[in-house]
């Protein structure tokens, strides 16, 4: 006898409206990220524009490809969205956490005085926790819901894909997909990328991006299917990263590193004058969000299993 439930169809279209509403928002800011190479063409770098408007391009997409899919009560929607909203909210603390240090630096190093700083600072908190905070904390409350999950499981009774791995696994899966994809949006910045002490960028960075990209793909696989060699590597891609990009902040100047990445001379300038961030903070930084990557992939092991004992999982 199934359990009673409420119904909750005219949720999820609303809920749905809103993502669709949401990705043709991403749409629209991806146009409008075009505007400035129109009115200052000679002082904006085309492809650092690029870079910022396939960001709104993908958001667009997956919000979409969400709102379908929530608006058809589909399991794979509510699962990817509650996936989605858990590690949107475990990066916004992080984001808060770095954004509470290192906005003041900025916003002292453009002068500005200081009762105009604590009045934007307050503002760009509220923006930000709105954003990182507030918006996945209703995603995993509603996606999370038991009546939501059981419209949903009522109305697409079939197994979904999104149902062969763990949830917390499911968001690893999804880390390292969104780690491919931000690795080939490199290429918008002359493929410029830390190598373990030096930088690699044209057809050499190029080469390597494709390399990491292509095993984020491989481990991404590899963890849906639950295979401890995934787990393993995906461990090893964390450190060997990490090492990579303390190593080379440690030996370069970050100039060389804005000037490698295609900067044009006058945001190369903007950027010296300002002077709030350097290779140390960066180094520091590299550590302060490898660290829960750690401690959350030492949590997944437990899922993984041995070769033989996986069987069931292909």
């Amino acid at each position: 006898m199934e359990e009673e439930y409420k119904d909750k169809k005219t949720s999820l279209i609303v809920f749905g409206i809103f993502e669709l509403l949401g990705g043709l928002l991403c749409a629209l800011l991806a146009a409008i990220t075009l505007v400035p190479i129109l009115f200052a063409p000679n002082d904006i770098s085309l492809m650092q524009v690029l870079l910022g408007m396939s960001v709104y391009v993908f958001l667009a997409l997956w919000l979409i490809w969400m709102a379908i899919g929530t608006i058809r009560a589909r399991r794979w929607a509510r699962l990817l969205m509650l996936a989605a909203s858990w590690l949107m909210l475990g990066c916004g603390i992080l984001a808060m956490v770095m954004i509470f240090f290192l906005l003041p630096k900025c916003y002292a190093a453009v002068g500005m005085p200081d009762e105009m700083v604590t009045v934007v600072l307050l503002g760009t908190y509220g923006f930000m926790a709105l954003i990182y905070l507030l918006f996945p904390a209703i995603g995993i409350l509603f996606y999370g819901n038991r009546n939501v999950r059981a419209t949903i499981e009522h109305a697409d009774p079939g197994p979904s894909w999104t149902e062969r791995c763990p949830l917390p696994v499911l968001i690893l899966v999804i880390m390292l997909a969104m780690a491919s994809s931000s690795i080939l949006m490199m290429g918008f910045m002359n493929f410029t990328m830390p190598f373990f002490g030096t930088l690699v960028s044209g057809w050499k960075g190029a080469m390597v991006l494709l390399g990491c990209s292509s095993i984020c793909v491989a481990l991404a696989f590899g963890v849906y299917k639950l295979r401890v060699a995934a787990w393993w590597g995906a461990l090893a891609m964390l450190f060997l990263g990490t090492l990579s990009q303390l190593i080379t902040y440690s030996r370069i100047d970050l100039m060389d590193f804005y000037e490698a990445m295609g900067y044009s001379e006058k945001m190369l300038q903007q950027i010296q004058s300002m002077n709030w961030v350097d290779s140390p903070m960066l180094g520091a930084m590299s550590i302060f969000y490898a660290v829960p990557g750690l401690i959350y992939l030492l949590l997944l092991k437990r899922y993984f299993k041995k070769p033989n004992q996986g069987e069931e999982h292909d």
